[in-house]
């Protein structure tokens, strides 16, 4: 049991974040091809896609470490789903930042760019299993097992996303 949940009986729960990021999807690319067409250069809207899908899942983490409670007690748990849901959802919006980026970068070399950013942002996805499992059992606190290091990733991947990407076509490609 979790927040009072049996998991069992609340597994529908866990498709409901995923449903609202496969909603938003359809809205990402005609969007950003909009501020294309509207004159914001490439990268501008690079930046602004994956910014959004950084921060605004960062904010829902934040909210959901400060609205979960401690073990035992009541949990308001349509909240946290829809906070996760909207992080989920903001969290589509890297189809039109870091995932085009690569096609932007070098056609030629696209697929193997994909290829080892994925690796690179993997690694980080099984290492953060374990780590929240440790933190978990030694704090006893999804906020600071889950929420705050998750925020602090999501935070830092907007900071140096903003600062060093970029779609100008490469030298090399």
């Amino acid at each position: 049991m979790a927040l009072d949940l049996n998991v069992q009986e609340s597994s529908f729960l866990t498709l409901i974040p995923y449903v609202a990021m496969i909603a938003m999807t359809p809205v990402v690319g005609p969007v950003a091809d909009g501020m294309v067409k509207r004159g914001v250069p490439l990268t501008t809207v690079r930046k602004i896609a994956q910014g959004l899908a950084f921060v605004v899942p960062a904010a829902c983490m934040l909210a959901c470490a400060k609205l979960t409670p401690a073990a035992g007690m009541p949990a308001n748990v349509p909240v946290l789903v829809v906070l996760l849901s909207l992080g989920f959802a903001f969290g589509g919006w890297s189809r039109a930042g870091l995932y085009c980026n690569h096609q932007d970068l070098s056609p030629k070399y696209a697929s193997a760019l994909l290829g080892i950013t994925n690796t690179a942002g993997a690694i980080p996805g099984v290492l953060g299993v374990t780590s929240a499992g440790y933190l978990l059992d030694a704090t006893s606190s999804w906020q600071l097992a889950l929420f705050f290091p998750t925020a602090a990733c999501q935070i830092l991947g907007a900071i140096f996303y903003t600062i060093f990407a970029s779609s100008e076509r490469q030298h090399w490609s």
